[in-house]
């Protein structure tokens, strides 16, 4: 599963990794976290469940607006609506170290450091 792979990844290169199988998912984790302004996400833009990436997004960014969201997909002509609320796109396939520096660069363009990242697949 793709998640797992990116998670384990993300684990050895040092990241604070949650991994989530929807949308949902990952609103309910913000909804009872103390701190959300450490936070990444890097959803897909097709997900499992009642929410697409988009609205997932939509939804941390309303509530959570210090959350980082890197959009992450394989639709290479993707047009992406809603600009202002996704931080970052990153195409599929992408290497580990193109998978790092998406994370580092969102964050620190973004919002400044990072420790957290939460992906949702």
């Amino acid at each position: 599963m793709v998640r797992d792979t990116v998670a384990k990844l993300l684990t050895r290169k040092g990241f604070s990794v949650l991994a989530f199988a929807t949308g949902d998912d990952v609103l309910g984790h913000f909804r009872q976290a103390v701190h959300t302004e450490a936070y990444v996400v890097l959803t897909e833009y097709k997900l499992q469940g009642s929410m697409s990436g988009i609205e997932t997004t939509i939804a941390i960014k309303k509530a959570y607006s210090a959350v980082c969201v890197i959009l992450f997909t394989t639709d290479k002509f993707i047009q992406v609506p809603f600009t202002d609320i996704i931080d970052s796109v990153l195409f599929k396939p992408a290497t580990s170290n193109e998978l790092e520096e998406a994370i580092i660069s969102t964050y620190v363009d973004k919002c400044l450091a990072y420790n957290e990242c939460a992906f949702v697949n």
